[in-house]
């Protein structure tokens, strides 16, 4: 199971994918929308 946190933008994503600090906020948006979709 995947456990979703708030992040500072109020976005919840995936824990491991928050943790991939290398990660930008233009590609954290992209995979929000590809688990939203």
């Amino acid at each position: 199971m995947i456990e979703f946190q708030e992040t500072t933008s109020g976005s919840p994503i995936p824990s491991n994918t928050r943790r991939a600090k290398s990660i930008n906020p233009q590609d954290e948006y992209m995979l929000i929308k590809l688990l939203l979709t």
